[in-house]
């Protein structure tokens, strides 16, 4: 695909894009100028390209800076994982693509002041020194600021599901998560409760030079297993009902297996 039909099907990813050093192999969008037309790995950048499309040409100017910034290097940082520390020697290769896109998110955030709480005025918050949250919004007299918080598949899925691949080589969307995986459900569960709860801290910290707005963490994640949607909606509301100054809200969103959708508004109480 040369460069011009990809800024024709990808423009806004395509601005991202020539902002970052093209040349450099840990560039996350590394080759983009090659893509191949109507190929199935294309999917993960038509479902940003749609999204990026939703926001308006002055909050894009910014979000594309912001991204631009972000896309390089990405490769290189381990991954948020929900068990542990990451270790950026070991993680799985399946997932190593894919870490930066959590920068990508922010969109996430941006859709939801625009869409749900019908904000008049958003604005993506450029980083400084000091610690800022990622968005803005205003409606009325009411001012809002937003982080955007990504939970990812931890290291032990992705390195059972690697495993997968390369005992029964298949794509890890054609194999269910069976009693093979080491993790049980209450682990899992324990796991997000700490990791929401972490993050929950860090963002209070992050929207501190705003102590009359109100404050909303939208969490995206991305579930080990899907059976325990119920339990995670029970212990967001609990950790959202002890924290009266933090709004939470939650996504559900898988990048790298196929079948799954893309992003579906899952906890808002």
């Amino acid at each position: 695909m040369d460069n011009k039909l990809v800024n024709l099907i990808f423009p806004r990813l395509y601005e991202v894009y020539t902002l970052s050093d093209q040349q450099n192999p840990h560039n996350c969008l590394y080759g983009f100028s090659d893509l191949i037309p109507e190929s199935a790995g294309n999917s993960l950048y038509e479902h940003y390209e749609k999204l990026f499309q939703q926001i308006d040409q002055d909050n894009w100017e910014v979000f594309k800076e912001k991204l631009s910034e972000k896309v390089l290097g990405t490769r290189s940082v381990a991954k948020i994982s929900i068990t542990g520390k990451s270790d950026k020697d070991k993680h799985s290769l399946i997932y190593q693509k894919f870490q930066c896109f959590d920068y990508f998110n922010e969109v996430h955030g941006y859709l939801y002041l625009k869409d749900r709480m019908r904000c008049e005025e958003i604005t993506f918050l450029q980083e400084t020194q000091n610690k800022t949250p990622d968005l803005k919004g205003v409606k009325g007299n009411s001012t809002f600021v937003l982080e955007v918080k990504n939970i990812n598949t931890s290291d032990d899925l992705s390195a059972y599901l690697q495993r997968v691949v390369q005992d029964d080589q298949k794509t890890p969307d054609e194999k269910s998560i069976d009693l093979d995986y080491p993790k049980g459900k209450k682990e899992i569960l324990k796991s997000l409760e700490n990791k929401i709860k972490s993050d929950v801290e860090h963002a209070k910290g992050q929207m501190a030079d705003f102590p009359d707005a109100q404050k909303i963490v939208l969490f995206v994640i991305d579930l080990d297993d899907p059976n325990i949607r119920g339990n995670l909606k029970e212990n967001l509301k609990e950790i959202d009902e002890r924290n009266e100054k933090i709004k939470l809200v939650a996504g559900l969103q898988s990048l790298w297996r196929p079948k799954n959708k893309r992003f579906e508004w899952f906890y808002e109480n």
